[in-house]
């Protein structure tokens, strides 16, 4: 039989203990992948053994991991319900994927009046009432009809007669309602689970371990008492490998056994704040490769014209190879694919630019945690660190215009946002509060003067995780 490389399938799913293989239905766990490749490593011990020959003992196999490296097409998930196909995927590569029940900001966007709103994507909207209020367009709108202007960077209560900064005086006027749709998803750095519980004994506090009687799961206290979705609310750090609590069982503080005790509630809203594990799976016409406790970096890459695509490396404990055949029910997104046309890129207030390529790397630095409980002697992978980058080929304007030179010179911070996509439920948007120049060179793009300029993505707030915003709408 001829192995064939173009037949190739790629399913995933976010495991429910971390470095435990999660179970796979090939009819809805599964992705079209570009690019698609796996590699297996192993370390190969030689213990230095010596006798009266020259000749060498058979070396023990150490330590092995997995990698998977493949491309996704940039889409929505159709509407402004449905999340993106690729959401699990960006999760395990450290983003956050916000939850309207929990109060955490999603897209939001204005009404326009009857007679339809114009502006274009980058630009700023000042709204006649609320005090002259302000907000980042985030889409190209010339409709008849009324429509949904999304926005970003709102300030003031937008109401009112609305004029762009590119536009100039449109034919519409917003009324001032700010509502929330859509997916939004931001950096991470958190390990948390947090759930609904139905009451308490004691008075638990920050610190303790729990565990659950019935999972045998264990979690160190991080928050208590915060009002949820349907209960009062818990954080709890999950001791890694050790699974997550269960809906109606009881967590004992294990230093005060059951003088101190959760009862989780029997319908819980458990939410993973946490970088979740994934279970990756390679097909290859007839062979499998099996990674767990998988984790990653993601980039997204934009060529001016062409489909837009994200780009994930995932690093994982080799859980298992061998033979399986092709699923023949396995189903793909059928949303169109986005294209880098009709859409935005810029930075500073409005100051929009010309490129040809963009590109945002979340820089993430991920390796695998030694742990002799695992099958090679690992358990998982962990995202230790990021440092992300945006690299562009803008075409180069006087300095009046734009200082970049002066900007990278003087550490000077800009926001920065590109836009792709022109239908409702198939849009996303990234956004940067703070890009700083960290390289700036000459670039030539058919005879125009461009420039080679790579920014740094920095925390706005002390607080951070919050260098990035992904938006889907």
């Amino acid at each position: 039989m001829v192995l064939v490389t173009r037949q190739q399938q790629l399913f995933f799913a976010i495991e429910d203990t971390e470095g435990t293989a999660k179970s796979l239905t090939t009819s809805s766990d599964a992705i079209l992948a570009l690019e698609l490749s796996s590699s297996i490593t192993k370390d190969m011990v030689d213990r230095g053994a010596v006798s009266a020959s020259l000749s060498r003992e058979t070396d023990n196999v150490g330590r092995g991991g997995i990698e998977f490296t493949f491309g996704v097409d940039l889409r929505g998930g159709g509407d402004l319900t449905t999340a993106p196909v690729w959401g699990p995927l960006l999760r395990a590569c450290g983003w956050k994927q916000h939850v309207s029940t929990r109060s955490e900001a999603l897209v939001q966007y204005i009404a326009s009046d009857s007679s339809g709103a114009t502006c274009v994507a980058g630009e700023v909207l000042t709204f006649a009432g609320g005090s002259g209020a302000t907000a980042r367009c985030l889409q190209n709108s010339a409709t008849t009809s009324a429509t949904n202007v999304f926005i970003t960077d709102i300030s003031g209560t937008p109401s009112g007669a609305v004029s762009g900064s590119r536009s100039g005086t449109s034919a519409w006027t917003s009324d001032g309602a700010v509502t929330e749709s859509g997916f939004k998803y931001t950096p991470d750095s958190t390990t948390a689970v947090r759930l609904d519980y139905a009451s308490k004994t004691g008075v638990p506090a920050v610190g303790e371990t729990y565990k659950g009687a019935s999972s045998g799961a264990f979690g160190v206290l991080k928050a208590v008492g915060t009002t949820g979705a349907t209960a009062e609310e818990a954080k709890f750090d999950m001791v890694p490998g050790t699974g997550n609590f269960s809906a109606g069982e009881t967590l004992n503080d294990q230093a005060s056994g059951s003088s101190k005790a959760y009862v989780v509630h029997a319908s819980p809203d458990i939410k993973l704040d946490r970088t979740p594990s994934l279970t990756i799976e390679h097909r290859q016409n007839g062979l499998f490769r099996r990674g767990v406790g998988c984790r990653g970096n993601v980039q997204l890459q934009l060529e001016s014209g062409t489909p837009a695509r994200l780009y994930f490396t995932f690093t994982g404990s080799l859980s298992s190879t061998g033979d399986a055949a092709l699923a023949t029910d396995a189903s793909y997104s059928s949303v169109a694919v986005t294209r880098f046309a009709q859409g935005y890129f810029g930075v500073g207030t409005d100051q929009a630019f010309p490129v040809s390529s963009f590109e945002f790397d979340c820089g993430n630095s991920v390796a695998l945690r030694a742990d002799p409980t695992g099958t090679n002697g690992d358990l998982s992978a962990v995202i230790s660190d990021r440092d992300p980058t945006v690299s562009i080929d803008p075409e180069m304007v006087n300095t009046a215009t734009f200082d970049w030179l002066g900007g990278w010179g003087n550490a000077t911070t800009m926001s920065g946002l590109a836009t792709v996509g022109t239908t409702q439920g198939n849009r996303v948007a990234i956004e940067f509060p703070k890009l700083q120049v960290s390289s700036l060179g000459d670039g030539d793009r058919d005879g125009i003067w461009t420039g080679d300029v790579e920014l740094k993505a920095k925390r706005n707030t002390a607080a951070g995780n919050d260098e990035a915003a992904i938006y889907v709408y």
